[in-house]
């Protein structure tokens, strides 16, 4: 039972992350100039479609904890958005090193020959 109330309370939290990621979008991708500014923005966006992702999959798994028989078919919606989720987890983390891990610019003048 306090598995169901978990993922109950776990779907919550990712749906008002979902809101914040939202906010955080719009002000990222208004306009955003180069490289590093686009990849934060594609990060942000990523990170809004995980958020939901995360509540739908605790919601599905809420939906199989809390019934009164085993729910196979909330468990395998569950099992299903989690690696659905898992995969845009890869794209958020993908932008944010393009975002936080820019090029650096080759200086000929630090070189030694």
């Amino acid at each position: 039972m306090i598995s169901c109330v978990i993922n109950v309370d776990q779907a919550a939290l990712y749906l008002g992350q979902a809101g914040l990621m939202i906010n955080a979008a719009v002000i990222s991708c208004e306009d955003p100039q180069g490289r590093t500014e686009e990849a934060a923005c594609g990060a942000q966006v990523a990170g809004v479609i995980t958020s939901f992702g995360w509540a739908a999959t605790y919601l599905a798994n809420a939906a199989s904890k809390c019934a009164e028989k085993v729910n196979y078919q909330a468990g395998c919606a569950a099992d299903v958005a989690w690696v659905v989720t898992s995969l845009s987890e890869i794209a958020t983390a993908s932008n944010a090193i393009t975002a936080d891990c820019p090029e650096e610019e080759d200086d000929d003048s630090t070189r030694s020959e």
